[in-house]
């Protein structure tokens, strides 16, 4: 959702909303509680989505808690990881992971099944741990 520009407006004591100017969808959040100490400063909100107005969570249709976020494997293949996060405002965000060695001053990549982890937490080569892999994450 990189450089997505959202129309913001008030709905009075209901929330507040926005609106995706790219795709439609409504956001509506309307805060539910909010502490009053600092002890344990965490509000909730009921989020309203439009575009997954035919679900239900336990909520409502199209309706989740801000608390409700998921992280989830997406694909593992043989050049990465994705992930998909899926935030407070119900936004989905995705991420790619690999792992790579220098090979001859470039990157080669291998397999996420083919990297053992050392109780360093250093990276190796499962095959041979002189090799040192790094690890890359982007969206």
């Amino acid at each position: 959702m990189k450089n997505t520009k959202f129309q913001e407006f008030s709905a009075g004591r209901a929330g507040s909303g926005r609106i995706n100017l790219a795709t439609g969808v409504l956001t509506l959040t309307h805060q539910t509680t909010k502490p009053e100490s600092n002890i344990l400063p965490v509000s909730i909100s009921h989020v309203y989505r439009s575009d997954r107005a035919d679900k239900n969570i336990g909520y409502g249709k199209g309706i989740k808690l801000n608390l409700h976020q998921t992280l989830r494997l997406a694909n593992d293949d043989t050049d990465g990881t994705k992930w998909q996060y899926e935030d407070a405002q119900g936004e989905t965000h995705e991420f790619e992971q690999r792992f790579y060695h220098r090979k001859d001053g470039e990157k080669a990549y291998v397999k996420p099944s083919d990297v053992k982890i050392h109780q360093d937490g250093k990276l190796a080569l499962a095959a041979n741990e002189n090799v040192e892999i790094t690890q890359e994450t982007y969206s």
